[in-house]
């Protein structure tokens, strides 16, 4: 289904939940005050609310304004009852939601498709076929930081989920990791930086927010939450990406597990409010202090980041089979 103005043939499954102004306004009113988690005020969470409720508007709803106008004024009506300080939703109507997307509608319906139908048959024809999650696991609605986490399933088993395909039909499943650890929003992180060395990663990784802008909250890698990942997620691989970033530093630090009370904490806690209780136990590495931004072959590697690399590949049981030196696809240190 090729579009004018598109670069590639793009599809949109007719299934596909919409984000629509009701949800944006409620959401940025509900991150205001101490309640607030730190989302992107984007009207995600309240979108999957919908969804879960069965009052969700998607894709396929657009093909009858009518009963799409109708729809969309009772859960208007609905939010009014239950935020009634939220002044926007005064103005608000299904027709003038309909109105508002009248132009979007027009460019995204010709891209509606059947995603599993199309999915299942490439998979019968034997092409490869990629999955790409967002998000984290630790942002997991199910597995991650609960109440501190996003609204959907970010962890590998939510990907044939989303697209309608079964389990079995994925052979491989690949982890991507930074060579540290960032966060944005609240919620728990136990190997969080002081924001003075937080401040120099930040600006050496430019980590800020790709939806927001926010400044990107900073850690040593946790390598707790990681082999956590790498379970829930059934790894067979990881990528480890920004080892650049680390150039400059004396020394790196790894959370290797977490104390909480002074006792051991043997497995990884089970939702945000457990682990803010817990405390890092920490492991210190020597720095490379050496540019490894033009390294292409492992053996191009500073020797303490080849061991680095080569510890946190033993401590996860998984292989590391790239690692990204920079921005570009060209910055990629393909070991396997």
């Amino acid at each position: 289904m090729a579009v004018a103005g598109l670069a590639a043939e793009v599809g949109v499954s007719r299934a596909a939940h919409l984000i629509l102004p009701y949800h944006r306004a409620v959401e940025a009113s509900s991150e205001r005050g101490p309640a607030a988690i730190g989302t992107t005020g984007r009207g995600i969470g309240f979108a999957y609310r919908d969804k879960a409720a069965r009052t969700g508007l998607r894709i396929a709803d657009l093909d009858d304004p009518a009963a799409f106008a109708a729809a969309a004024d009772r859960n208007i009506a609905r939010l009014k009852r239950e935020f009634p300080d939220v002044e926007s939703l005064a103005t608000m109507s299904g027709a003038s939601v309909v109105r508002e997307l009248k132009e979007s509608a027009a460019w995204v319906k010709p891209l509606a498709c059947d995603v599993s139908a199309e999915i299942a048959a490439a998979l019968t024809a034997k092409r490869s076929v990629l999955l790409e999650g967002a998000q984290g696991t630790l942002l997991d609605l199910d597995h991650g930081t609960y109440p501190y986490v996003t609204s959907s399933a970010a962890s590998a088993a939510g990907a044939p989920l989303g697209v309608g395909i079964g389990p079995r039909a994925v052979d491989r499943v690949i982890g991507v990791t930074k060579a540290y650890c960032t966060r944005v929003g609240n919620g728990p992180f136990p190997s969080e930086m002081p924001e003075a060395e937080a401040a120099r990663l930040r600006e050496a990784g430019e980590e800020y927010g790709a939806t927001t802008g926010r400044p990107r909250r900073c850690g040593w890698l946790d390598l707790a939450a990681l082999r956590y990942a790498v379970r829930v997620n059934g790894l067979d691989a990881l990528i480890v990406t920004k080892l650049d970033v680390l150039d400059g530093f004396d020394t790196i630090q790894v959370a290797i597990g977490y104390e909480r009370d002074g006792k051991p904490v043997a497995e990884f806690p089970a939702g945000g409010r457990e682990l803010e209780r817990c405390r890092p136990v920490w492991k210190t590495f020597p720095g490379w202090k050496a540019d490894t931004s033009g390294a292409r072959r492992w053996c191009d590697l500073p020797a303490r980041a080849r061991e680095y690399l080569e510890w946190v590949e033993r401590e996860c049981a998984v292989p590391i089979e790239s690692v990204s030196v920079g921005a570009g696809r060209e910055c990629a240190v393909t070991r396997r």
